[in-house]
This record gives C-alpha cells, sequence and structure tokens, in this order.
C-alpha cells in the first residue's frame, strides 16, 4: 500500500469511528492495533496529523502557556519522529516527563496513554518516580500567589498512601502538599531536567571535528571536482550540518556549525552559479550572509557578500554586485576576504563604464593583497575560501577587458596564467586557468591578433563535458561576440572556431544536468 493510500484509509477509518461517537483515545488504541503503530505516533494520527502539524501544534501550545515564551518553535518533525519511535534503535531522542505532559495536553490525552512497555523498560527510574505519582499530569494552572497564611512549614494532612497497580508500578499518593512548597518543588524539578536535557543534548567533540574536516576537504576540491557531482556533495553536508544543529544546544557548538552552515551555503551559492541556475546561487548565498549575523563572524559576512556580488555582476546586475561589495568591505577583515571584494567590486564597476571607480578598487585590491595579512575563517581554511594573487590577476584582466584596455587585459590574464600553471594540477582551480586563457584570447581578437587564438584555446575546448561551467561558457559567449566584428567576416578560421565554442556550450555541465534538474531543485539543496 502506498503512503498516499494509508493515509486515504486512515482518514476514513477515522471518520467512521468518530461517526459512532469513540473518542480520541479509543481511535489511537484502533491505530496503534491495526497499523502496529507506537502509542505517541497513533495518538498523533487519530488527530489526522502529520509530524509536521502535531510539531505546528506542540509549538503553539507551548507559546500560550508560557513554556516558550519567545515563540522559538523548537519541536520540529524529525525531532517529533524520534520522540515517537524511541527507545528502538537510531532513535536516540528520549521523551522526559514534562514532554510527555506536554504532548498529553495537545494530544487530549493522559500521560500513561503516550507510553507502553518498551518505553517503561528504559526509562530512567526518576521519570519512573514522577509518572507513578500521578494517573495524568494535571493541565497547566495560572500561578497562585503566596499569601501569609501560606507561608512556613506545614506537615502533610496524612502519611503517604502506597499501591500497587496492575501494571506492577507501585504508586504514590500524597493527600497535601501546600502551595509554596508544590512551586518550590516543582521548579526545583524543572531546573534539574532543564539541566539535563542541556547536558546531554550535546555532541561529541568528534563529529564537530569531522564536519570542520569535511568542510576543508570540500573547499580544497572544489577547484577539481565537476560542479554537480560537488553540488550533490556540498548537499548532502549543508543537510548534515542541519541534522546536527538540531542535537546540541551548548552555545560553543552551534556557533561552530552555523559557522559551517554559512561555509557551505555560499559554496552551493557557487555551484549553482557554475551550474546556470543564479537565482537558487543567490538564496544559498543570502542564507550564508543570515548566518554570518547569526554568529556575528566578519569573515564569512563579508564572504558571503563577495559571493553575492559574483552572482550578481555574472547575471548582469553590476550596480547590484556595486552596492552588496559596498556592505561586505564595512565588514570585511584584513586578509584574503578584503582582496576579493575589492577585485568584484572593480568588475561590477568596469560593467557600468566607471572607469576611474574600477581603477580605484583594483588599486585596493592589489594594496590590500600586498599587505600580506591573514583571515582567521577565511585564510585558515584555503580552497575556494582564499583568494590567491593568480584571481586578483584574472579579476584585474576581466575589469581591462570590461573597459576595453586590452593591452593592460593581456597583461594580466598573461600573468595569471603563469600563477595559475605554476601551482600543482590537484591544487589548481583550473576553471581560473581556463579562464584567464579566454580572456587572453578576447584581448587579442579585439585586437585584431587571430592566429594564436585556437592554440590557446585547446586546454579549453578540450574540457569534458561536466567541466563546462556557467562562467566559462559566459566568457565564451564574449568570445564570440568578438569574432562578429566586420573584420573576421568570411574568415574561415573565426568560423571554425565559432562552431567549436558553440559545440563547447552545447555540452556544458549545465546542459549535461540530469534530466528533471530544477532551480527549485538546486535551491533546495537536495533530491536530485
Amino acid at each position: 500500500m502506498t503512503r498516499h493510500s494509508l493515509r486515504v484509509e486512515q482518514d476514513e477509518l477515522r471518520a467512521r469511528m468518530r461517526a459512532v461517537g469513540m473518542s480520541h483515545d479509543e481511535i489511537a488504541v484502533e491505530f496503534a492495533r491495526r497499523y502496529k503503530l507506537r502509542p505517541r505516533a497513533a495518538h498523533r494520527i487519530a488527530h489526522g496529523w502529520t509530524q509536521q502539524q502535531a510539531a505546528n501544534h506542540i509549538n503553539a501550545h507551548a507559546t500560550r502557556t508560557g513554556l516558550d515564551p519567545d515563540g522559538a518553535a523548537p519541536m520540529t518533525a524529525p525531532k517529533l519522529s524520534e520522540l515517537e519511535n524511541w527507545p528502538l534503535p537510531n532513535n536516540r531522542r528520549r521523551p522526559t516527563p514534562q514532554l510527555l505532559a506536554l504532548l498529553a495536553e495537545v494530544y487530549d490525552t493522559s500521560v500513561q496513554n503516550l507510553v507502553d512497555l518498551d518505553d517503561r523498560e528504559q526509562l530512567t527510574p526518576a521519570d519512573h518516580l514522577i509518572l507513578s505519582q500521578t494517573g495524568q499530569f494535571q493541565p497547566i494552572s495560572p500561578r497562585i500567589p503566596l499569601t501569609p497564611s501560606h507561608r512556613g512549614p506545614v506537615k502533610l494532612s496524612g502519611p503517604p498512601a502506597r499501591t500497587v497497580r496492575p501494571d506492577g508500578i507501585e504508586h504514590l499518593s500524597i493527600p497535601y502538599v501546600p502551595v509554596e512548597m508544590e512551586r518550590v518543588m516543582s521548579a526545583a524539578k524543572e531546573s534539574g531536567e532543564h539541566a539535563m536535557f542541556a547536558a546531554a543534548g550535546s555532541l561529541d567533540e568528534s563529529s564537530v571535528e569531522q564536519l570542520a574536516d569535511d568542510v576543508r576537504r570540500l573547499a580544497h576540491t572544489y577547484n577539481t571536482t565537476p560542479p554537480f557531482q560537488m553540488f550533490t556533495e556540498l548537499a548532502k553536508t549543508r543537510n548534515t550540518v542541519y541534522a546536527l544543529l538540531e542535537q546540541t544546544k551548548r552555545p560553543r557548538q552551534l556557533n561552530e556549525l552555523y559557522v559551517f552552515a554559512g561555509q557551505v551555503c555560499g559554496l552551493l551559492g557557487i555551484v549553482s552559479l557554475d551550474l546556470g541556475f543564479p537565482d537558487a546561487g543567490v538564496e544559498n548565498a543570502r542564507a550564508a550572509w543570515a548566518y554570518g549575523q547569526i554568529v556575528d563572524d566578519d569573515g564569512l559576512r563579508s564572504w558571503a557578500r563577495a559571493v553575492q556580488a559574483t552572482i550578481a555582476f555574472w547575471s548582469d546586475r553590476p550596480r547590484e554586485g556595486i552596492r552588496l561589495t559596498a556592505t561586505g568591505l564595512d565588514h570585511a577583515r584584513a586578509g584574503s576576504g578584503t582582496v576579493r571584494l575589492h577585485a568584484v567590486q572593480a568588475r561590477s564597476y568596469a560593467m557600468i563604464g566607471a572607469a576611474d571607480e574600477a581603477m580605484t578598487a583594483l588599486v585596493a585590491a592589489q594594496r590590500a593583497a600586498e599587505a600580506d595579512a591573514s583571515d582567521d575563517l577565511l585564510d585558515s581554511v584555503g580552497g575556494e575560501f582564499s583568494f590567491g594573487e593568480e584571481r586578483r590577476l584574472l579579476s584585474a584582466a576581466a575589469t581591462h577587458l570590461a573597459l576595453s584596455q586590452l593591452d593592460q587585459a593581456a597583461h594580466a590574464a598573461s600573468q595569471a596564467i603563469d600563477l595559475f600553471t605554476a601551482i600543482p594540477i590537484a591544487d589548481r582551480w583550473t576553471p581560473g586557468e581556463h579562464g584567464a586563457r579566454i580572456d587572453l584570447v578576447v584581448a587579442r581578437t579585439l585586437g585584431g591578433d587571430l592566429d594564436s587564438a585556437h592554440d590557446a584555446l585547446v586546454p579549453v575546448l578540450a574540457l569534458p563535458s561536466e567541466q563546462r561551467t556557467g562562467r566559462l561558457t559566459g566568457r565564451l559567449h564574449r568570445l564570440r561576440r568578438s569574432l562578429s566584428q566586420p573584420r573576421y567576416r568570411g574568415s574561415a578560421e573565426a568560423e571554425d572556431l565559432d562552431d567549436q565554442i558553440e559545440h563547447f556550450v552545447r555540452e556544458s555541465a549545465t546542459a549535461m544536468l540530469p534530466p528533471g534538474t530544477s532551480h527549485q531543485a538546486l535551491l533546495a539543496g537536495g533530491g536530485l
């Protein structure tokens, strides 16, 4: 039976049982029997709620009753799934008595109806004691002010009465507890439970260390990994970060995980651009900025702004790129982040013909590079987060080219190629090297030199399809425009080069994406 048809069957069964006057508790018992459900899942489904819908009801009730005064909505569908399936394997989230009481109020049942034999055998002695003292947790009541008549020690009205229930658990009845003592003891119990939950709500340090290694590996292999393969790995890592964020409450670990989330989302933004989905790239880069805001990290914020600005100018929105780099520079620390922002800003200014501003930004980028400073977040990780001299020169070549400064563009592109080829192939950003080769050819062809174009482009045109990124095809489109000059009309060499470029673009990484790949899929970072 499919998931859809099962839900329809359960909806029809629920309606039949309600029609004959059965309560939610009775419906839950029948659902548990028919569909082999754990009690907490049975009571949720008795109400006809999905896990996400139930989580919404739980969060709303917690807010109304003061358990979640800030509206942080701590319950999620994955968390509820673990709570429903505990203590089965791979479900480590134990439902505390306080949480069971909250579920009981939301599901309109008793705590005892939400636990079964498996639960009871795994509950702690402290949980057993709390659950055995009452047949049902009472709804949360308004605070009762202490009056003079209530102050001071008061004896119980009689000795506790002990009885043994059918399930074999001893029940303790306390005839009378004065209000002030009840409140003091309740506060103490809640403090202890929260402390235990907070202590349990942390990750083993090895998990965080492993994630740091994964982010570093992805940053360093980004240069040599085909874009779609990189996208898939980044999406998996991002989802791992999100899952781990649900498992810890320790501020230091949360801070580290949000930094990882920002780094991975920024990389997803770049690879989305390379795959030809700039809108998805914008959303991922914006998420990276948001995580930088959460952890108040200038390195992450400035890098995220540089990624956003890069996507903006590649999407023909250079003025937006100028604005983004300006806000990024407000947060930039000395190091490669500052170099990148000035370089991106120069390219954005060049696209609108603002030559003076572009040259000023290029000089600022060079001075920042010569300062030889290091950013603790970006340069310590390196790889795609760093911005070396070869990248600065590549950006300078593109800036000069946009301003039709052909000699300067050719010179900067040649320098960039020399620096790229000096880097071991395993560490080299090959798309950057090929981008410099294309810019060099564009500068030469615009200047009337077509003779050396084909030889210079041989390494580029030989790239396998999966490595033909969106930015490379964008540069080649500019080269095709340069070949359309009147001077090349009727040139067999120009026509042949144009045909090769058209073939390159037709079989690029974007064109070779799996069927069904969409902007929404890349935006979500999964499901591909």
